[in-house]
């Protein structure tokens, strides 16, 4: 499902094949389903070998729909959007807070991106004087990333890696105002 390059309308999202393939197909026989599942993914990399411009659009679109949605798939799974005719629902699912909240957490997460790439970006610049522990954050919100290219897409798989990289934007702040501060000093 994770790299199930032919199923465009869902790019990784869950599609139902596992359902389909283990109770439909395989009427519950886990022995059965192993081979299907193996015939599926053979089918996807198959496809993705032979299409590569394709898998590319496919990984990009993928990538994007899981790591940029700033709101983490948390209205969906809430279930405030079934409550009808409360004030909470009718402005964050159906009113002008829907797009509010939106706006507000785009900007909040490319800021909080943003401050990451400053912070990595400054440990780089020094790779010398880096200890391993100050990459550690990086090293896990990166095999996160690599971990999500080939498992089930759904943004809030990746909160966790957003709180680790808050933690990182702070290093990333604070670098970013000694920087301006020492430019303001120099001049």
């Amino acid at each position: 499902m994770g790299t199930r390059v032919t199923h465009f309308n869902y790019y990784g999202w869950f599609d139902g094949t596992n359902n389909y393939v283990y109770i439909t197909l395989c009427s519950f026989d886990s022995s059965k389903a192993k081979e299907e599942y193996k015939k599926i993914i053979k089918e996807s990399y198959d496809y993705a070998i032979n299409n590569p411009l394709v898998f590319s659009d496919y990984m990009f679109r993928k990538t994007s729909s899981i790591w940029m949605d700033p709101i983490f798939d948390v209205l969906y799974f809430t279930g405030f959007n079934r409550i009808k005719n409360s004030f909470v629902s009718d402005f964050l699912y159906y009113g002008s807070g829907k797009q509010l909240l939106k706006i507000l957490s785009d900007i909040y997460q490319s800021a909080i991106y943003l401050l990451c790439l400053a912070r990595l970006i400054e440990l780089f610049r020094n790779i010398k004087e880096t200890k391993i522990e100050e990459l550690l954050l990086y090293i896990i919100i990166y095999g996160g990333f690599l971990f999500h290219l080939f498992w089930e897409a759904s943004s809030r798989y990746t909160l966790p890696y957003f709180f680790i990289s808050i933690m990182c934007a702070a290093e990333g702040l604070h670098f970013v105002y000694n920087s301006s501060l020492n430019k303001r000093v120099k001049s």
